[in-house]
């Protein structure tokens, strides 16, 4: 037999898997170099700063191995006490034959999913982190659309797993060895004490994190220092990202506060749980409503139209191209429209959830895809169901994506059609292959309207502006042949304005629209290229000429609003719970000053507060927070120690406000079962 010794071949393995990790930040490095390039000095401190967070993945790779292979020498040891020498040596060198599979397998996964994300970087700015668990549902999904942006980027990923994959079958077949189990079972002891070192990023008292590569300000430069495979594991093993800053009572009775000023919450139990007074079939009240506008009618139905990455900075009055949006923009002076609203999270799935939970989503994994989704929410469609209305949400891509095929029917939603059911309702292949461009999917969502029979609430979720923005070819010329993350985005957003007008001037036409309230919202911005104001702005659109004149709204709101004030335009007359206010009513929490908050965006562990003139950031595990001006032009002053008192005082609402929301959803405390219901609601008929 060929004579080696193991922890020489452990250290050959620990020194391919470093290098293997400089090669794959070197491979970010180039990939992503943007124009202008930073200077040599700087991105070369950037990359050494990465060589601790090298280290500290490695584990990672070859701690399950080690932990097999430490398991046979362990076996083997007992089996040679046992005086049995010949079983003793092949339990030993099967089990190392297998720690060396285990390594290459799962270096060559770990390899595909490093290079995933320095793709991912050049179109959503961050390496990859929770979401790569959703992502990994939609892998083939995922893998069709690499393959028509980046064919060769994609068949260069598939050629090394997949070489990887057949070495790590091979080449265990060509080891021999000859050891001491009980030498290499104390050598493995030691290995694991290496690797929990390390995988800590040192003796220090915190774990090394994610938050630690922030140093430049600059996202090419600090996401330079990570791989993909880090960010990865500490975003999936980060479970307890809220920690309670007050006691429970305490921070109730703040956010009712906040919320509210007079004592219109029902329920100890259900500390959100309010009502809203029927409305008399009047439609809320935005302004001045025209003099041709009957007092009475019948409830509005309700169109909610929410834009894909709709940033409010494709606007032209927010520096936008004008023409690439001209629909939108003629759209602001003939709407209610706000020009201080804001993203609840950075995300479809945390837009979508504040919109029609009316509750914010985490700062982390969304709630969509844990098990908390299972809880009891007021969700906006059930509430409108109970005002008589017909609930239906319409999407081109995948309803499966971020579990909204199960998540909006627990919501309330009788329909939810995505891009499956939509091959039976359009006669055309899809143009995307991510699903069916917005034109196909707002003419059967069109079609839906046309069907509807007494009041509905119908919602319509946009795709094309969503990477990798394949559109009809019109559309495509102009657009760089590199695929340029901006200028596709761009030519989707000049796609999907034109996608809006083309609809719009069909409904105009309908019998229904005049009783049809529009309300058009963005889940989140596009984030790339955005300042820190940009990245959370978005624009909200409330148009029905019928009912209310035009009006620019310049107090700050967000999606988290949505809920009641939706609730309010169809009629009000329900119990409620929402950690939002009613655009349509004076506002008399806060002393009467409009807020917004946020939890994540393009970096996850964030929560934010937006109040007057000045937006708050905290990130969790960094302190101190940033306090910079919520209005044009956005600062890079941090104001923290110029205004340390609005600075305590915004970041105590921010952490009191996230505190609730997490309190009540893990205690399922946020709505009423059916016989709890009932009880509130006698109470409310018998004041």
């Amino acid at each position: 037999m060929l004579r080696r010794i193991l922890w020489k071949q452990r250290l050959i393995f620990f020194s391919a898997v470093l290098l293997e990790l400089l090669l794959l930040r070197l491979f970010f490095a180039f990939y992503n170099i943007p124009s202008p390039a930073p200077g040599f000095r700087e991105s070369f401190l950037a990359f050494l700063g990465g060589l601790r967070f090298d280290l500290a993945t490695i584990p990672i790779f070859l701690a399950p191995g080690l932990l097999i292979g430490w398991a046979g020498m362990v076996l083997s040891a007992g089996w040679k006490s046992l005086k049995k020498e010949k079983g003793a040596g092949q339990i030993a060198l099967w089990s190392f034959r297998l720690e060396i599979c285990i390594n290459l397998l799962l270096t060559a996964f770990l390899t595909g999913l490093a290079l995933s994300s320095a793709y991912n970087f050049r179109f959503n700015g961050k390496h990859l982190g929770w979401e790569f668990s959703a992502y990994l549902v939609d892998l083939p999904m995922l893998a069709r659309s690499s393959m028509d942006q980046s064919p060769m980027f994609a068949l260069m990923l598939i050629a090394l797993v997949v070489a990887m994959v057949l070495l790590g079958f091979y080449l265990p077949t060509r080891i021999n060895i000859e050891c001491s189990p009980l030498a290499e079972t104390l050598h493995g002891i030691v290995w694991m004490l290496i690797f929990v070192v390390l995988s800590r990023g040192g003796f220090q008292a915190s774990p090394i994190r994610t938050a630690d590569a922030l140093q430049s300000g600059q996202p090419y430069l600090d996401q330079m220092a990570l791989n993909g495979v880090f960010t990865v594991s500490r975003d999936l093993s980060d479970t307890e990202q809220f920690r309670p800053t007050v006691p429970r009572d305490e921070a109730i009775r703040t956010a009712q506060q906040l919320l509210e000023a007079e004592p219109a919450f029902l329920s100890k139990d259900y500390p959100l749980v309010r009502y809203m007074p029927a409305r008399n079939n009047q439609p809320g009240k935005f302004g001045t409503r025209p003099s041709s506008a009957s007092r009475e009618r019948a409830p509005p139905n309700i169109v909610i139209l929410i834009l894909e990455s709709g940033s409010a900075s494709l606007l032209q009055r927010n520096g936008g191209d004008p023409s690439n949006t001209p629909f939108l923009n003629a759209l602001v002076g003939k709407s209610v429209y706000f020009d201080r609203f804001f993203s609840s999270g950075g995300r479809s799935a945390n837009g979508i959830f504040a919109m029609f939970a009316g509750i914010p989503d985490r700062a982390g994994r969304t709630i969509l895809r844990s098990s908390q989704i299972q809880n009891r929410f007021a969700g906006m469609a059930m509430l409108l169901k109970k005002n008589g209305y017909s609930t239906g949400f319409y999407h081109g891509g995948d309803a499966s994506f971020d579990n909204l095929d199960r998540v909006l029917p627990e919501l309330g939603f009788d329909t939810v059609v995505g891009q499956k059911r939509l091959r039976d309702l359009i006669q055309a292949p899809p143009t995307s292959t991510i699903g069916y461009d917005d034109a196909q999917t707002l003419n059967a969502f069109l079609k839906y309207l046309d069907e509807r029979q007494g009041p509905f609430m119908a919602a319509f979720f946009s795709q094309s502006t969503h990477h990798p923005f394949t559109l009809p070819s019109e559309y495509e010329k102009g657009r760089p042949a590199d695929a340029a993350r901006l200028q596709g985005f761009f030519a989707a957003a000049r796609f999907m304005d034109d996608s809006l007008a083309e609809f719009f001037s069909k409904v105009r036409n309908r019998p229904y629209f005049e009783n049809t309230v529009f309300i058009l919202v963005a889940d989140h911005t596009h984030h790339a290229g955005l300042n820190y104001l940009q990245d959370r702005h978005i624009p909200l659109f409330i148009y029905a000429p019928a009912l209310w004149k035009p009006e620019i709204r310049t107090d700050v709101a967000s999606q988290l609003d949505l809920l009641p004030t939706i609730l309010a335009i169809s009629g009000g007359g329900q119990l409620y719970s929402s950690m939002g206010r009613d655009l349509s009513s004076d506002f008399t929490g806060n002393d009467g000053v409009p807020f917004a908050f946020f939890a994540g965006g393009s970096d996850t562990d964030i929560i934010g507060w937006i109040e007057g003139s000045r937006i708050l950031f905290k990130h969790f595990y960094l302190e101190p927070g940033v306090l910079l001006p919520s209005e044009s032009p956005a600062g890079t002053e941090n104001l923290m120690e110029k205004e340390p008192d609005l600075y305590a005082d915004y970041l105590t609402k921010a952490r009191i406000f996230y505190q609730v929301a997490r309190t009540l959803e893990k205690e399922n405390s946020i709505w009423p079962d059916p016989v709890q219901l009932e009880k509130i609601y006698r109470s409310v008929k018998t004041r």
